[in-house]
């Protein structure tokens, strides 16, 4: 081989060795960069021997990626649905336990003023003892609409994330279409599809043209290319004013609100719309049933002016339930007695005292204190079960991301060993290099 053919191989095995230092170098800068996938240099050999540097790649499993931003919008949905359950169940449990207490206490109440249905302090303590049972209605509805409306508010700021990260992605399409060479691009597109799975759920995936596409399991469609849908919470008079989620492409809109597979939009509406609202209608069962059956029996009862036809309560909800102002204002109006039978008589003491016992709640299969407690557990089963499954999601995912890490992940003392051997190579090849020079200097000069 003529010595400018000598020195033109070495100029390309340095030029390789010179791309597969930097591609090294990248490798071990970013080892803690999530998302990033081991960088190599393309290599091919040339006619007439060589070697050329075609450009870079990246370890990469197609079908795992797919697969793994799948599952994030899964364990995102969970963690979203868990956090959101565990915030409910710190502030709404202990509001749960006084209500027990509260209930058991009136309906004890009642009994003790039985013993001397004109004591005006026992009186007192009577409708005090209701009061604390409507209070702690009125709080625990207060809660749940409160987390409802928190959880509401989550989804609109996260479905603006969640259209920034649908524009990143098909802006990623358009980088990645662009330069395709660089897979630093195809990562940064990754991390923003990862992120907008977590987000929303769905299913990202890379087509044969290179594009990646999302789509949600109602067929809606979130990135179409570099063409990103916005995602956008609209208030909705039929659900109370909560939002519904839409998906808006141009001037097609999609109502996903019910559809939605995971992400955390996806927990947030669960929360929001299936155990709060469970909870609060509980809740709201459980007022109309006790106030209706204490105002059945009070009603037919009279106070100490020998009237009868009193509600103890007024308001059928959770929320709307109190002690009805003439009582609260006169407690001599709290029916004791049966019509026209004297206020020394504790017929309707000892039908109201007896409500304690009667299975009127939960559609006839429990006590009012009993459905107390009821509820409570409710909520705790749901917050426990979400936990679990929480935990279920979050290894199915590190499963997943170690299988990832084995394939794509960077591994620092593997990197540094090759690294070394680059270098030395390099090191080879600028003296092979500089010989041929020093050759090719000599033949000139002999000329």
């Amino acid at each position: 081989m003529a010595l400018s053919g000598l020195y033109n191989l070495g100029l390309g095995a340095l030029a390789s060795q010179q791309a597969s230092i930097a591609a090294t170098s990248r490798n071990i800068a970013n080892v803690n960069t999530p998302g990033y996938r081991r960088q190599s240099a393309d290599l091919a050999a040339q006619a007439g021997g060589g070697v050329q540097t075609l450009g870079f790649s990246r370890a990469d499993d197609a079908t795992l990626s797919r697969r793994e931003r799948t599952r994030e919008g899964a364990r995102a949905g969970a963690e979203s649905l868990s956090t959101a359950l565990d915030g409910l169940d710190a502030e709404l449990g202990p509001i749960h336990d006084e209500l027990v207490g509260h209930v058991a206490e009136m309906f004890g109440s009642f009994g003790a003023l039985a013993a001397a249905p004109t004591d005006p302090n026992l009186r007192t303590d009577a409708v005090d003892r209701a009061e604390s049972v409507a209070s702690s209605l009125n709080r625990a509805a207060s809660t749940l609409s409160r987390a409802r409306a928190d959880a509401d508010a989550d989804i609109g700021a996260m479905a603006r994330q969640a259209t920034d990260l649908a524009s990143a992605v098909a802006a990623g399409n358009r980088a990645v279409r662009l330069d395709p060479s660089d897979p630093g691009l195809a990562d940064q597109r990754d991390r923003a599809a990862q992120e907008l799975s977590s987000m929303i759920g769905g299913t990202a995936r890379i087509d044969p043209d290179g594009m990646m596409r999302v789509v949600l399991a109602s067929g809606a469609s979130i990135v179409d290319g570099e063409r990103a849908s916005q995602i956008r919470a609209t208030p909705d008079a039929a659900r109370g004013g909560l939002s519904r989620v839409e998906v808006v492409d141009g001037a097609h809109v999609d109502d996903v609100t019910d559809k939605l597979d995971g992400g955390q939009i996806g927990g947030r509406l669960r929360f929001r719309d299936t155990e709060a609202s469970q909870a609060l209608a509980g809740l709201d069962r459980l007022a109309s049933d006790l106030g209706g059956a204490i105002n059945a029996v009070h009603s037919q009862n009279a106070g100490l002016d020998g009237v009868t036809g009193r509600d103890l309560f007024t308001g059928s909800s959770a929320a709307t339930i109190v002690v009805s102002a003439a009582v609260a204002a006169d407690h001599r109006l709290l029916a004791s007695a049966a019509a026209g039978a004297g206020p020394g008589d504790t017929s309707g003491l000892a039908a109201l005292s007896a409500l304690r016992d009667a299975r009127l709640g939960g559609g006839g299969t429990s006590t009012f204190q009993e459905e107390a407690i009821h509820l409570g557990a409710q909520l705790g089963a749901a917050t426990r079960t979400a936990r679990q499954m929480l935990s279920l999601e979050q290894g199915r995912s590190d499963t997943l991301a170690a299988i990832r890490d084995s394939l794509s992940g960077v591994s620092p003392e593997e990197e540094l060993t090759k690294l070394s051997q680059l270098q030395h190579a390099h090191e080879a090849t600028v003296r092979f290099i500089s010989t041929v020079d020093d050759m090719l200097g000599e033949m000139i000069s002999r000329l």
